[in-house]
C-alpha cells in the first residue's frame, strides 16, 4: 500500500463493509509506544500514510482525505 508519503507492506482482508474502493486501517495499530502493547510493532500507522493538510475553513486536520495505491505482492 503506498500513498505520496510513504510504501508499506500490510495484508489485507477483502469485506463487504467497504466500498470496493476503499480501504480502512485501524487505528490501534502501528503504534510508535511501546506502553500500548496490543498495537506495537503490529500492521501500520495510518497516520504514516496521511498528508499535513489543513482545512481553510475549519482549521481541522484532513485525516480521512487520503489516496492510497493498493498493489499486489507477496509470497
Amino acid at each position: 500500500m503506498s500513498s505520496d508519503i510513504t510504501s508499506k507492506q500490510v495484508q489485507v482482508h477483502i469485506t463487504e463493509g467497504l466500498h470496493p474502493e476503499c480501504v480502512w486501517l485501524p487505528s490501534t495499530y502501528g503504534t510508535f509506544s511501546e506502553k500500548l502493547e496490543l498495537g506495537y510493532g503490529q500492521g501500520v500507522n495510518y497516520n504514516d500514510f496521511i498528508p499535513a493538510r489543513i482545512d481553510k475553513k475549519t482549521g481541522h486536520v484532513m485525516g480521512q482525505e487520503c489516496i492510497v495505491t493498493i498493489t499486489k505482492g507477496g509470497k
